[in-house]
């Protein structure tokens, strides 16, 4: 399919992102406040961010005007 984007990541880091957005979404609805990420998370979790920006950057062919680390 054309317009789908496919990513791999390690188990670790699909479980933190997983649990990412069951947390937030759950903080959200509650209207709680979310809590920081271990260093690790963040880590695992700004890879998979930065993989997906370059992604969506590959298929567009265009820069979507956020910043890569």
């Amino acid at each position: 399919m054309a317009d789908e984007i496919v990513l791999r990541m390690d188990r670790v880091s699909a479980k933190h992102l997983a649990d990412m957005l069951h947390n937030v979404g759950e903080h959200l609805a509650a209207g709680q406040r979310i809590e920081p990420m271990d260093p690790d998370e963040s880590q695992r979790l700004g890879r998979v961010l930065h993989d997906l920006w370059a992604a969506l950057d590959a298929d567009s062919g265009a820069q979507a005007g956020h910043k890569t680390a």
